[in-house]
């Protein structure tokens, strides 16, 4: 679930107030208008810092795949996106950000444009608003071998009609949500491999000048296989779980958890036939 970052003032009027549908034009007479410009010297004349009457974020996640950020936003009101279809509309910016442990990396800009619409009924008489969206930027992140895991914090910013310059950009008309996600590993490269040897040995191993190259080459390995009960048994006893799950303040896995393939199985089956048994129970 991702962590909202703002303010959402209650406003259902149709009438759209002067300050969003004057919004640019207020901007250039003075950047501090709504005092989101805090350095620039001008005076604030109304206050408004992500406001989420009109759009809001509704979910940010990442698909380790595809290696996509995504944000799904909610246009919430018919009006006051900038004209109905026949006209320009606006543009909601989804500006993207990951951050490895060390600051916010730009991962990326998304747009989506946006109009005024009509209220409708969809087919089972609900009205359409909030109509949803879905921003994506496609990023190359940092990666690590399996026994690394990289788990950033994605962030993204949602401004309409304003590029956020930044992680920490306050939006006018939008809202900053963010969430953990976690990274696809990659395969293990050679100088992973003289790393561990290097280790073992308690003194450097290198690669040959001539070989330098060979450094950043995968090393090749079988798929991972899933364990069986016998072994998922022995990874999850409560022994075992103890001392990392009292650190982290996390619950000890139950057996009905690591073991839901098998009763899935039993719940399917009249009784569990002697093959199964052998295979996933007896240790």
């Amino acid at each position: 679930m991702a962590t909202k970052i703002g303010k959402s003032l209650a406003n259902e009027a149709s009438a759209v107030p002067a300050e969003r549908a004057g919004f640019k034009s207020l901007l250039v007479t003075n950047p501090n208008y709504f005092g989101t410009a805090t350095n620039s010297g001008f005076p604030v004349v109304t206050e408004i810092a992500g406001n989420t009457t009109y759009e809001q974020i509704d979910c940010v996640s990442y698909n380790p795949d595809l290696n996509l950020l995504e944000a799904t936003i909610s246009i919430k009101l018919q009006n006051g996106y900038g004209g109905g279809l026949c006209q320009a509309g606006s543009l909601e910016f989804v500006q993207f950000f990951l951050d490895y442990g060390s600051g916010w990396v730009n991962a990326g800009l998304s747009t989506v444009e946006v109009h005024d619409l009509p209220e409708e009924l969809d087919c089972f008489d609900t009205p359409v608003f909030p109509l949803s969206y879905t921003a994506t930027v496609q990023v190359q992140p940092e990666r690590e071998p399996c026994w690394s895991p990289v788990l950033p914090v994605a962030r993204a910013v949602l401004s309409w009609s304003v590029i956020p310059t930044g992680p920490d950009f306050i939006p006018v008309w939008g809202e900053v949500s963010q969430c953990n996600v976690q990274i696809r590993p990659r395969p293990p490269f050679v100088l992973d491999a003289l790393a561990d040897i290097s280790a073992e040995l308690k003194k450097p191993v290198k690669l040959p000048a001539s070989l330098a190259y060979a450094g950043s080459i995968p090393l090749p390995g079988p798929a991972p296989q899933p364990l069986g009960l016998a072994a998922l048994a022995d990874l999850y006893a409560p022994q075992k779980q103890a001392p990392a799950a009292r650190a982290a303040g996390a619950t000890l896995v139950p057996a009905h958890r690591f073991g839901f393939t098998e009763l899935a199985h039993a719940a399917a089956s009249a009784t569990l036939d002697s093959e199964f048994i052998g295979q996933n129970i007896a240790a």
